[in-house]
Protein backbone atom coordinates (compact mmCIF):
# COMPACT_ATOMS: atom_id res chain seq x y z
CA UNK A 1 0.00 0.00 0.00
CA UNK A 2 1.21 3.38 -1.18
CA UNK A 3 2.69 5.31 1.71
CA UNK A 4 1.54 9.20 2.39
CA UNK A 5 4.36 11.21 3.84
CA UNK A 6 3.17 15.42 4.60
CA UNK A 7 5.62 17.60 5.58
CA UNK A 8 4.69 21.44 6.63
CA UNK A 9 7.13 23.68 6.04
CA UNK A 10 8.21 22.04 3.62
CA UNK A 11 10.53 24.66 1.34
CA UNK A 12 12.41 25.61 4.52
CA UNK A 13 15.62 24.35 5.58
CA UNK A 14 15.03 21.13 7.02
CA UNK A 15 12.03 20.48 4.58
CA UNK A 16 13.76 20.45 1.59
CA UNK A 17 16.64 18.16 2.75
CA UNK A 18 13.65 15.74 4.23
CA UNK A 19 11.87 15.78 1.04
CA UNK A 20 15.06 15.32 -0.86
CA UNK A 21 15.83 11.92 1.58
CA UNK A 22 12.43 10.77 1.63
CA UNK A 23 12.68 10.51 -2.29
CA UNK A 24 15.89 8.69 -2.43
CA UNK A 25 14.83 6.56 0.98
CA UNK A 26 11.48 5.39 -0.68
CA UNK A 27 13.05 4.83 -4.13
CA UNK A 28 14.95 2.31 -2.53
CA UNK A 29 11.76 0.65 -1.76
CA UNK A 30 9.04 -1.34 -3.20
CA UNK A 31 6.09 0.26 -1.85
CA UNK A 32 4.88 3.25 -3.44
CA UNK A 33 5.10 6.45 -2.22
CA UNK A 34 3.61 10.02 -2.00
CA UNK A 35 4.93 13.51 -0.57
CA UNK A 36 2.77 15.83 0.20
CA UNK A 37 4.94 19.77 0.53
CA UNK A 38 2.94 22.27 2.47
CA UNK A 39 5.07 26.10 2.49
CA UNK A 40 3.96 29.06 3.07
CA UNK A 41 6.51 30.08 0.28
CA UNK A 42 6.26 29.09 -3.38
CA UNK A 43 8.17 25.86 -3.83
CA UNK A 44 9.77 25.24 -7.38
CA UNK A 45 10.01 21.46 -8.51
CA UNK A 46 13.52 22.21 -9.44
CA UNK A 47 14.66 22.38 -6.00
CA UNK A 48 14.21 18.96 -5.05
CA UNK A 49 16.66 16.41 -6.84
CA UNK A 50 16.07 14.50 -9.46
CA UNK A 51 13.11 15.87 -10.94
CA UNK A 52 10.10 14.23 -8.51
CA UNK A 53 7.42 13.05 -10.14
CA UNK A 54 5.61 11.44 -6.71
CA UNK A 55 5.51 14.76 -4.90
CA UNK A 56 2.46 17.40 -4.66
CA UNK A 57 3.26 20.51 -3.63
CA UNK A 58 0.36 23.01 -1.75
CA UNK A 59 0.80 26.72 -1.20
CA UNK A 60 -0.72 27.48 2.23
CA UNK A 61 -1.24 31.71 3.07
CA UNK A 62 -0.95 33.04 6.69
CA UNK A 63 -2.98 35.72 5.81
CA UNK A 64 -6.13 33.62 4.45
CA UNK A 65 -7.92 31.30 6.45
CA UNK A 66 -8.68 29.31 3.32
CA UNK A 67 -5.65 28.37 2.78
CA UNK A 68 -4.07 27.48 5.65
CA UNK A 69 -1.57 24.86 6.51
CA UNK A 70 -4.08 22.93 9.13
CA UNK A 71 -6.75 23.34 6.65
CA UNK A 72 -4.82 21.99 3.58
CA UNK A 73 -3.83 19.34 6.29
CA UNK A 74 -7.32 18.08 6.67
CA UNK A 75 -8.03 18.48 3.09
CA UNK A 76 -5.45 15.51 2.19
CA UNK A 77 -6.57 13.55 5.48
CA UNK A 78 -10.00 13.67 3.97
CA UNK A 79 -9.04 12.12 0.90
CA UNK A 80 -7.52 9.40 2.54
CA UNK A 81 -9.72 6.00 3.84
CA UNK A 82 -9.08 4.28 7.16
CA UNK A 83 -5.87 1.91 6.12
CA UNK A 84 -4.07 4.46 3.79
CA UNK A 85 -4.15 7.38 6.80
CA UNK A 86 -2.68 4.10 8.85
CA UNK A 87 0.30 4.29 6.31
CA UNK A 88 0.55 8.34 6.83
CA UNK A 89 3.13 9.59 8.27
CA UNK A 90 3.13 13.95 8.98
CA UNK A 91 6.26 16.41 9.51
CA UNK A 92 5.73 18.77 11.05
CA UNK A 93 8.10 21.73 10.91
CA UNK A 94 6.27 25.05 9.80
CA UNK A 95 7.12 27.64 11.86
CA UNK A 96 7.23 31.84 11.64
CA UNK A 97 9.03 32.41 15.05
CA UNK A 98 12.71 32.29 16.30
CA UNK A 99 14.85 32.73 19.94
CA UNK A 100 15.52 36.30 18.85
CA UNK A 101 12.54 37.00 16.68
CA UNK A 102 9.33 36.41 17.93
CA UNK A 103 6.58 39.54 18.07
CA UNK A 104 3.03 39.28 19.20
CA UNK A 105 1.68 38.57 15.58
CA UNK A 106 4.20 35.80 15.00
CA UNK A 107 3.54 34.06 18.32
CA UNK A 108 -0.41 34.48 17.78
CA UNK A 109 0.43 33.13 14.20
CA UNK A 110 2.24 30.18 15.67
CA UNK A 111 -0.27 29.31 18.52
CA UNK A 112 -3.19 29.60 15.91
CA UNK A 113 -0.93 26.76 13.46
CA UNK A 114 -0.52 24.58 16.10
CA UNK A 115 -3.75 24.68 17.06
CA UNK A 116 -5.03 23.92 13.99
CA UNK A 117 -2.85 21.23 13.39
CA UNK A 118 -4.27 19.59 17.17
CA UNK A 119 -7.73 20.27 15.75
CA UNK A 120 -7.00 18.22 12.20
CA UNK A 121 -5.14 15.48 14.15
CA UNK A 122 -8.22 14.59 16.26
CA UNK A 123 -10.64 13.50 13.06
CA UNK A 124 -7.70 10.97 12.05
CA UNK A 125 -6.06 8.02 13.35
CA UNK A 126 -3.10 8.26 11.09
CA UNK A 127 0.66 6.24 11.78
CA UNK A 128 3.14 8.68 13.05
CA UNK A 129 3.08 12.51 13.48
CA UNK A 130 6.81 14.33 14.19
CA UNK A 131 7.21 17.44 15.48
CA UNK A 132 9.99 19.47 15.64
CA UNK A 133 11.02 21.34 18.79
CA UNK A 134 13.98 23.75 20.61
CA UNK A 135 16.67 23.09 22.43
CA UNK A 136 15.88 26.65 23.74
CA UNK A 137 12.85 25.59 26.00
CA UNK A 138 15.68 24.37 28.56
CA UNK A 139 16.47 27.79 29.20
CA UNK A 140 19.28 28.25 31.86
CA UNK A 141 18.96 25.07 33.05
CA UNK A 142 22.42 23.06 33.61
CA UNK A 143 21.13 19.99 32.45
CA UNK A 144 19.24 19.46 29.43
CA UNK A 145 17.32 16.36 30.03
CA UNK A 146 14.48 14.96 27.48
CA UNK A 147 13.37 13.49 30.34
CA UNK A 148 13.15 15.92 33.21
CA UNK A 149 11.01 18.95 34.19
CA UNK A 150 10.89 22.04 32.66
CA UNK A 151 12.22 25.45 34.44
CA UNK A 152 11.57 28.08 32.31
CA UNK A 153 13.54 30.86 33.97
CA UNK A 154 15.41 32.20 30.63
CA UNK A 155 14.61 35.64 31.53
CA UNK A 156 11.87 38.07 32.51
CA UNK A 157 8.57 37.47 30.61
CA UNK A 158 8.81 39.82 27.96
CA UNK A 159 12.09 38.03 26.33
CA UNK A 160 12.51 36.88 23.18
CA UNK A 161 14.22 33.80 23.96
CA UNK A 162 11.28 33.07 27.05
CA UNK A 163 8.30 33.53 24.45
CA UNK A 164 10.06 31.37 22.13
CA UNK A 165 10.21 28.65 24.48
CA UNK A 166 6.93 29.11 25.79
CA UNK A 167 5.24 28.94 22.57
CA UNK A 168 7.17 25.02 21.93
CA UNK A 169 6.44 24.10 25.27
CA UNK A 170 2.53 24.27 24.62
CA UNK A 171 2.95 23.02 21.09
CA UNK A 172 4.82 20.14 22.79
CA UNK A 173 2.11 19.11 25.49
CA UNK A 174 -0.81 19.79 22.96
CA UNK A 175 0.62 17.01 20.47
CA UNK A 176 1.74 14.70 23.24
CA UNK A 177 -0.96 15.33 25.45
CA UNK A 178 -3.61 14.24 22.64
CA UNK A 179 -1.19 10.80 21.05
CA UNK A 180 -1.05 9.75 24.49
CA UNK A 181 -4.65 9.59 25.33
CA UNK A 182 -6.08 8.94 22.37
CA UNK A 183 -5.23 5.39 19.90
CA UNK A 184 -4.64 7.92 16.98
CA UNK A 185 -1.62 7.54 15.83
CA UNK A 186 2.16 7.94 17.91
CA UNK A 187 3.77 11.03 18.18
CA UNK A 188 7.45 11.84 18.76
CA UNK A 189 9.29 15.39 19.57
CA UNK A 190 12.30 16.12 18.56
CA UNK A 191 14.45 18.82 20.16
CA UNK A 192 16.92 20.30 17.97
CA UNK A 193 20.28 21.98 18.88
CA UNK A 194 21.37 24.27 16.25
CA UNK A 195 20.81 22.19 13.09
CA UNK A 196 23.30 23.58 10.70
CA UNK A 197 24.56 23.17 6.81
CA UNK A 198 24.52 24.70 3.36
CA UNK A 199 21.38 26.62 2.27
CA UNK A 200 20.21 27.80 5.56
CA UNK A 201 19.18 31.15 5.52
CA UNK A 202 20.85 34.13 7.84
CA UNK A 203 20.25 35.32 10.97
CA UNK A 204 21.98 32.23 12.70
CA UNK A 205 25.48 31.63 13.82
CA UNK A 206 26.92 29.31 11.02
CA UNK A 207 24.75 30.92 8.35
CA UNK A 208 25.85 34.28 8.82
CA UNK A 209 29.57 33.18 9.57
CA UNK A 210 29.43 31.24 6.19
CA UNK A 211 28.12 34.40 4.36
CA UNK A 212 31.35 36.14 6.17
CA UNK A 213 33.30 33.15 4.71
CA UNK A 214 32.59 33.02 1.40
CA UNK A 215 33.13 37.15 1.06
CA UNK A 216 36.22 36.89 2.69
CA UNK A 217 37.22 33.90 0.26
CA UNK A 218 36.16 35.91 -2.77
CA UNK A 219 38.74 38.65 -1.94
CA UNK A 220 41.31 35.59 -1.89
CA UNK A 221 40.21 34.32 -5.34
CA UNK A 222 39.84 37.98 -6.67
CA UNK A 223 43.22 39.17 -5.53
CA UNK A 224 44.84 39.25 -8.82
CA UNK A 225 42.20 42.18 -9.92
CA UNK A 226 42.17 43.97 -6.70
CA UNK A 227 46.06 44.12 -6.96
CA UNK A 228 46.14 45.21 -10.28
CA UNK A 229 42.84 47.88 -9.83
CA UNK A 230 44.98 49.20 -6.31
CA UNK A 231 47.05 52.07 -6.96
CA UNK A 232 50.87 51.69 -5.61
CA UNK A 233 50.35 53.75 -2.79
CA UNK A 234 47.69 51.83 -1.60
CA UNK A 235 48.72 50.04 1.38
CA UNK A 236 48.44 46.17 2.32
CA UNK A 237 46.47 47.23 5.19
CA UNK A 238 44.08 49.12 2.89
CA UNK A 239 43.20 45.73 1.59
CA UNK A 240 42.91 44.15 4.59
CA UNK A 241 40.07 46.52 5.45
CA UNK A 242 38.26 44.81 2.90
CA UNK A 243 37.41 41.76 4.74
CA UNK A 244 34.85 41.69 6.94
CA UNK A 245 34.95 40.68 10.42
CA UNK A 246 32.81 37.97 12.42
CA UNK A 247 30.64 39.61 14.73
CA UNK A 248 30.32 38.03 18.34
CA UNK A 249 28.04 39.26 20.82
CA UNK A 250 29.57 40.58 24.86
CA UNK A 251 32.19 37.63 25.60
CA UNK A 252 31.18 35.29 23.47
CA UNK A 253 32.24 32.57 25.39
CA UNK A 254 28.19 31.32 25.41
CA UNK A 255 28.01 27.69 23.87
CA UNK A 256 26.39 26.42 21.23
CA UNK A 257 25.69 22.34 20.45
CA UNK A 258 26.21 21.94 16.55
CA UNK A 259 24.30 19.28 14.62
CA UNK A 260 24.80 18.90 10.50
CA UNK A 261 21.19 19.07 8.87
CA UNK A 262 22.72 15.20 7.48
CA UNK A 263 22.53 13.65 11.30
CA UNK A 264 19.49 14.75 11.56
CA UNK A 265 18.58 13.43 7.92
CA UNK A 266 19.99 10.06 9.54
CA UNK A 267 18.11 10.25 12.76
CA UNK A 268 14.80 10.43 10.73
CA UNK A 269 16.18 7.56 8.77
CA UNK A 270 16.77 5.46 11.76
CA UNK A 271 12.84 6.47 12.82
CA UNK A 272 11.77 5.59 9.61
CA UNK A 273 13.49 2.07 9.90
CA UNK A 274 12.15 1.36 13.32
CA UNK A 275 8.72 2.37 12.20
CA UNK A 276 8.46 -0.20 9.60
CA UNK A 277 10.33 -2.60 11.80
CA UNK A 278 9.15 -1.72 15.09
CA UNK A 279 10.40 -4.87 16.60
CA UNK A 280 13.47 -3.55 16.51
CA UNK A 281 13.56 -1.04 19.63
CA UNK A 282 11.76 -3.87 21.73
CA UNK A 283 11.09 -2.81 25.02
CA UNK A 284 12.26 0.63 24.80
CA UNK A 285 9.60 0.87 21.96
CA UNK A 286 7.99 3.42 24.84
CA UNK A 287 11.24 5.81 25.09
CA UNK A 288 10.65 7.24 21.84
CA UNK A 289 6.75 6.86 21.35
CA UNK A 290 4.86 9.41 22.61
CA UNK A 291 7.77 11.10 23.98
CA UNK A 292 10.79 13.62 23.34
CA UNK A 293 14.40 12.97 22.33
CA UNK A 294 17.16 15.52 22.13
CA UNK A 295 18.64 15.40 18.95
CA UNK A 296 22.16 16.79 19.53
CA UNK A 297 26.00 15.90 18.81
CA UNK A 298 27.79 16.66 21.88
CA UNK A 299 30.85 16.39 20.22
CA UNK A 300 30.25 19.85 18.61
CA UNK A 301 30.06 22.04 22.02
CA UNK A 302 31.94 24.96 21.37
CA UNK A 303 31.16 28.68 22.49
CA UNK A 304 30.69 31.31 19.84
CA UNK A 305 34.62 32.58 19.96
CA UNK A 306 36.12 28.87 19.15
CA UNK A 307 33.47 29.06 16.35
CA UNK A 308 35.37 32.16 15.05
CA UNK A 309 38.74 30.88 15.85
CA UNK A 310 37.48 27.36 13.42
CA UNK A 311 36.49 29.76 10.41
CA UNK A 312 40.15 31.95 10.65
CA UNK A 313 41.80 28.63 10.76
CA UNK A 314 40.73 27.57 8.35
CA UNK A 315 40.53 30.88 6.11
CA UNK A 316 44.56 30.86 7.34
CA UNK A 317 45.04 27.44 5.92
CA UNK A 318 43.53 28.54 2.71
CA UNK A 319 46.14 31.19 2.61
CA UNK A 320 49.31 29.00 3.32
CA UNK A 321 47.92 26.81 0.19
CA UNK A 322 47.78 29.87 -2.07
CA UNK A 323 51.46 30.65 -0.75
CA UNK A 324 53.02 27.36 -1.14
CA UNK A 325 51.88 27.33 -4.39
CA UNK A 326 53.85 30.52 -5.52
CA UNK A 327 56.80 29.19 -3.31
CA UNK A 328 56.44 26.21 -5.43
CA UNK A 329 56.57 27.93 -8.66
CA UNK A 330 59.64 30.02 -7.29
CA UNK A 331 61.09 26.83 -6.99
CA UNK A 332 60.55 25.15 -10.14
CA UNK A 333 62.74 28.42 -11.02
CA UNK A 334 59.63 29.62 -12.90
CA UNK A 335 60.58 33.60 -12.87
CA UNK A 336 57.82 35.45 -10.19
CA UNK A 337 56.27 38.35 -11.18
CA UNK A 338 56.13 41.96 -9.24
CA UNK A 339 52.72 41.09 -8.57
CA UNK A 340 53.42 37.68 -7.62
CA UNK A 341 55.16 39.14 -4.68
CA UNK A 342 53.06 41.53 -3.68
CA UNK A 343 50.35 38.77 -3.03
CA UNK A 344 53.59 36.95 -0.91
CA UNK A 345 53.60 39.62 0.93
CA UNK A 346 50.07 40.22 1.58
CA UNK A 347 49.78 36.28 2.35
CA UNK A 348 52.85 36.49 4.84
CA UNK A 349 50.73 39.96 6.18
CA UNK A 350 47.68 37.34 6.50
CA UNK A 351 49.46 34.31 8.31
CA UNK A 352 50.78 36.77 10.79
CA UNK A 353 47.68 38.76 12.00
CA UNK A 354 45.84 37.85 15.03
CA UNK A 355 42.57 36.17 15.09
CA UNK A 356 41.15 38.98 16.67
CA UNK A 357 41.93 40.89 13.54
CA UNK A 358 38.82 39.30 11.91
CA UNK A 359 36.00 39.28 14.97
CA UNK A 360 34.18 42.23 15.94
CA UNK A 361 32.78 42.36 19.10
CA UNK A 362 29.52 43.35 19.95
CA UNK A 363 28.01 44.41 23.28
CA UNK A 364 24.07 43.41 22.81
CA UNK A 365 21.48 43.13 25.34
CA UNK A 366 21.80 39.82 27.85
CA UNK A 367 18.72 38.31 27.60
CA UNK A 368 19.15 37.87 24.08
CA UNK A 369 22.64 36.05 24.70
CA UNK A 370 22.31 32.61 26.54
CA UNK A 371 25.89 32.42 28.29
CA UNK A 372 25.33 29.04 29.71
CA UNK A 373 27.31 25.91 28.79
CA UNK A 374 25.23 23.83 27.14
CA UNK A 375 24.69 20.34 28.56
CA UNK A 376 22.30 18.16 26.61
CA UNK A 377 21.51 14.81 27.41
CA UNK A 378 21.31 12.51 24.40
CA UNK A 379 20.71 8.84 26.10
CA UNK A 380 17.76 8.08 23.95
CA UNK A 381 19.49 9.23 20.45
CA UNK A 382 22.70 7.71 21.68
CA UNK A 383 21.85 4.28 23.28
CA UNK A 384 18.00 3.61 21.86
CA UNK A 385 18.43 4.40 18.47
CA UNK A 386 21.83 3.31 18.57
CA UNK A 387 23.07 6.44 16.21
CA UNK A 388 25.64 8.81 16.93
CA UNK A 389 25.61 12.27 15.10
CA UNK A 390 29.51 12.06 13.13
CA UNK A 391 29.85 15.27 11.23
CA UNK A 392 32.63 17.51 12.75
CA UNK A 393 31.91 21.21 12.58
CA UNK A 394 35.13 21.39 10.67
CA UNK A 395 33.07 19.29 8.02
CA UNK A 396 30.28 21.45 8.08
CA UNK A 397 32.05 24.68 7.51
CA UNK A 398 34.01 22.81 4.66
CA UNK A 399 31.07 21.41 3.18
CA UNK A 400 28.94 24.73 2.25
CA UNK A 401 32.43 26.33 1.34
CA UNK A 402 32.40 23.53 -1.18
CA UNK A 403 36.30 22.65 -0.16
Amino acid sequence: MRINYIVTGASGFIGKYLINFLKFFENNQENPYLIHAIDINPYSKEEIKENPTNIKFYKSDINNPGESTALILDQILSTLNEEELKNTVIYHFASTVGPTKITPEASKFDFELNFGIYQVLKKYTINRFYFTSSSEIYGEQDIFDENGSLVINSGPDTSFRKQYALQKISAENLFLTHFRSTNQGECIILRLFNIVGCGQKPGFVISNFNEIQKYNLDILKNLDDILETSSDTEEIEEILNRFKKFPIHNSGDQSRTFTSIYDLIKVFQSLEIFRKNPKKLKSKNNEIINNIINIANIKNNYSINQVSNKYIDIFKKIVEGAKEILLQKEKETIELSEKDYKKLEFYNTLLKIDNEFFIERIEVDPELVNQKIRNPLVYKLYKVLKYEPEISLENIILDCMDL
